[in-house]
């Protein structure tokens, strides 16, 4: 890979971009994406560098956007809570290449996922924000959004994100590990795109901020 890679290049992704069947990996780089594709040996082409118009690119998500079947990137940066942020989408040719588009996105982001939270059934985003706030982006399959805003009083917007379907009923709900609290709040989806009152599962040991979530099957049922 390219000397220039940082150290601990965070966020990262992978995906097949060019649609070869080999992943690739993208990760930040200063104020761009570095995007490198995988030969399926575990090494990887020189970076192909997308300049993306900010110097901190908090979150990378990975979907569909716009219904071309090309595997799309979203990018958001992360500011402080006096300044504007942005929302980048990043839609994929299907040959590694991109259309960029900015959309602004309110004040800065704590969290960014990617899903169908309102069952229609296109692809939607989800971003967490300073103020108690997620904005839900309703896709309209053709890389369109519509916004809305929901405000959170109890301050469950400003750790980890991420959405998945909790309760089998083919809806995307939402899970947050909160920095401020010890545990994971879930928000179940109402399938039309608003989310019910948030429930918080904590947990014991040492006072330590939570800063990750991951959802997985661990007991294969």
């Amino acid at each position: 890979m390219d000397e220039g890679l940082k150290v601990i290049p965070l966020p990262t992704n992978l995906g097949d971009f060019n649609e070869d069947g080999h992943l690739d990996l993208v990760v930040t780089q200063d104020n761009s994406l570095a995007l490198y594709l995988g030969r399926g040996d575990a090494t990887f082409d020189p970076a192909i560098l997308f300049v993306v118009g900010i110097d901190d690119v908090a979150k990378l998500s990975l979907g569909d956007l716009n219904g071309d079947e090309h595997l799309d990137l979203v990018a958001v940066d992360h500011v402080d809570s006096a300044t504007p942020a942005c929302l980048f989408l990043f839609l994929g040719d299907g040959a590694g290449g991109f259309q960029v588009e900015s959309f602004s996105s309110g004040m800065g982001h704590y969290g960014l996922a990617v899903g169908d939270v309102d069952g229609d059934p296109f692809q939607d985003i989800v971003t967490m924000h300073f103020g108690f706030e997620y904005r839900i982006w309703h896709g309209d399959g053709n890389g369109g959004f519509v916004v809305d805003v929901v405000q959170d009083s109890e301050g469950h917007t400003n750790g980890s994100l991420s959405v998945a379907d909790l309760n089998q009923d083919d809806l995307m709900d939402l899970v947050v590990a909160p920095r401020n609290r010890r545990g994971a709040t879930i928000r179940l989806s109402d399938g039309n795109g608003g989310y019910g009152l948030p429930v918080q599962f904590p947990y014991g040991g040492p006072p330590r901020e939570t800063t990750k979530v991951t959802l997985a099957d661990f007991n294969e049922d």
